[in-house]
């Protein structure tokens, strides 16, 4: 390749890059311009399509407007009202600032804008072709702003030759309404395209109420309040029952001093704080508020402001799985007649926050738990079930077995910790893993330790076990361990002893659990049921699969049309 020179780029290359790193697809100027109504103080906002935003995009708010002698600086690069000076990037309360939406937006297409404040009688119109400024011109129009794009990436067929169907690039837009409907449930969004509402939420609802509206009744319904606050942040929303958990893409929305960014990090903490009641593979719906001091965090990190940075991550993630602890803890506490499971403090964290049922979450299957005569019928040789005062109730044998034996193991567990009681091998056992399975193995061996398990590597991908856990005795130790390491393999990586601690004992309930397809007696199942009613996370085996599922009177009677 031959060697060019150095040179300055031309101002309109540079200009197209500039808006390149803002404007990617029709999502983001809706993502821009809406936020930017936001800024405005707006209450509705209406977006309108055209071939999914490719052809035309139409946004009216009716904030306050921009002053006629303000129009044309406003389409101008690195123009804003909402910062003065570098010190103000440490007190940001506002959605945009940057300065560069309506210059990128207007160097890659037609953009027509037209505003009115209240103190003026009519509004401004100014277009911009392809970067070009026109002259501005009175209209008549209501208080508040429109915008117009048109002829997106008509001179860059580059640039639009990547955007993707108009039904991708609508749900790209309605996807990014969603999320700012969230941050802001005072606001009415409406998006229409060829005179069809494709999404519609009114103005002044409360976070339940637009969550209703956007995900349906049946979402909203399985959704546990949350709040906390402490001197370094206060956070604020909702969990969702673990029967909302997804292995696909659940909903998941973090908003931050009112900013909807994408927090992969954050969604880590809260996955583990739900411990054994979401499969492994699966991860919660939760929609949660952060407010934190401005100077705390940096949202001048990505061009779209789609993330942040924090001053001390660690530190505002800890005091979250704190609050996300105590959450878990306090929401449920088994019936007074039965004293809850004890865990002891071996001076270490216990399984991410050893939590409890959530009795509020799950009435029906509680109060029919705990209801004392009852005839139970075993179909399948799997499933338990019956009749409650409010409906039909399903338990599934072995995942309800499995929880009882998971949390009895686990207070066994934990005093055997405590008292550090371990099992020795006489004479020590060596195992020969497979490479993967022996490089995870040593990755953790200090881990292995921590638990009782006393490794040593003695050669090529074999181990000298000197120790095993009390509970572990019985049990073959390379199956246990290998069955540990695959569950490690298949899931996130390990993260402290609490994490193996729940592997090693959920193997070890599953292995103990009556299993489906043995037949049991109906005096075994009512203990069984009676044990499961007194076990703390009681809706969910150690592996997160559900244990119980409950139809009310009501739902069988729509079964036979009978309401």
């Amino acid at each position: 390749m031959i060697r060019r020179p150095i040179h300055p780029l031309p101002d309109t290359v540079i200009a197209v890059i500039a808006a390149g790193e803002v404007i990617e697809r029709p999502a983001t100027i809706v993502k821009e311009l809406v936020e930017n109504a936001l800024d405005a103080g707006a209450t509705e906002i209406q977006i309108t399509l055209e071939d999914g935003g490719k052809q035309r995009l139409f946004i009216q708010d009716n904030g306050y407007g921009i002053p006629r002698e303000e129009l044309p600086i406003a389409v101008q690069k690195h123009t804003t009202n909402k910062i003065e000076q570098y010190s103000d990037l440490d007190f940001l309360q506002s959605y945009g600032f940057r300065g560069e939406a309506l210059s990128s937006i207007a160097t890659v297409s037609k953009l027509t804008v037209r505003s009115r404040t209240h103190q003026e009688d009519t509004g401004t119109e100014l277009v911009v072709m392809h970067g070009k400024v026109g002259q501005s011109t009175s209209i008549g129009m209501s208080i508040g702003t429109q915008v117009l794009v048109e002829q997106l990436f008509a001179k860059l067929p580059a640039r639009r030759k990547f955007l993707k169907s108009a039904l991708h690039e609508r749900k790209a837009i309605l996807d990014t309404i969603t999320q700012l409907s969230i941050a802001a449930t005072n606001v009415a969004f409406t998006v229409t395209e060829q005179e069809k509402t494709l999404f519609y939420v009114p103005a002044e609802q409360s976070l339940v109420e637009r969550l209703t509206y956007l995900f349906g009744e049946e979402f909203s319904q399985q959704l546990w309040p949350f709040q906390y606050q402490d001197t370094l942040l206060k956070v604020h929303g909702v969990l969702g029952s673990p029967q909302l958990a997804r292995r696909g893409k659940p909903t998941q929305h973090v908003i931050v001093n009112r900013r909807p960014v994408s927090l992969p990090s954050l969604g880590t903490v809260v996955r583990e704080a739900y411990g054994s009641s979401v499969e492994p593979k699966a991860a919660p719906s939760f929609i949660l508020f952060l407010d934190i001091d401005p100077a705390q965090i940096d949202v001048n990190v990505h061009p779209r402001k789609e993330t942040l940075q924090w001053q001390d991550e660690s530190a505002v993630f800890q005091q979250l799985r704190t609050a996300l602890g105590q959450h878990f803890q306090v929401q449920y506490q088994p019936p007074s007649n039965s004293p809850p499971l004890k865990v002891h403090d071996s001076g270490r964290q216990t399984l991410p926050e050893l939590h409890s049922t959530l009795k509020s979450s799950a009435p029906t299957w509680y109060h029919a738990l705990a209801t004392k005569e009852r005839t139970i019928l075993q179909v399948h040789n799997t499933y338990l079930i019956s009749e409650t005062a409010e409906g039909l109730i399903i338990v599934d044998q072995h995942a309800a077995h499995e929880r009882v034996l998971y949390n009895q193991f686990l207070e066994l567990f934990h005093q055997q910790l405590q008292d550090r009681t371990v099992a020795e091998l006489q004479p020590p056992m060596v195992i020969h893993l497979s490479p993967s399975f022996s490089n995870l193995l040593t990755a953790n061996l200090e881990t292995f330790t921590a638990i009782g398990c006393q490794i040593e590597p003695f050669g090529d991908q074999s181990f000298l076990i000197r120790t095993l856990p009390e509970l572990l005795k019985e049990h073959h130790p390379q199956n246990v361990i290998e069955s540990v390491l695959e569950d490690i393999a298949n899931d996130v990586p390990l993260n402290g002893i609490d994490q193996l601690a729940h592997r090693t004992l959920a193997y070890l309930a599953c292995r103990s659990a009556v299993k489906a397809g043995d037949p049991i007696t109906q005096d075994q199942a009512q203990v069984l049921l009676g044990k499961l009613q007194h076990t703390s996370y009681a809706f969910s085996c150690p592996h997160g699969r559900p244990t119980i599922q409950t139809f009310s009177w009501h739902e069988v009677e729509k079964w036979f049309k009978r309401k």
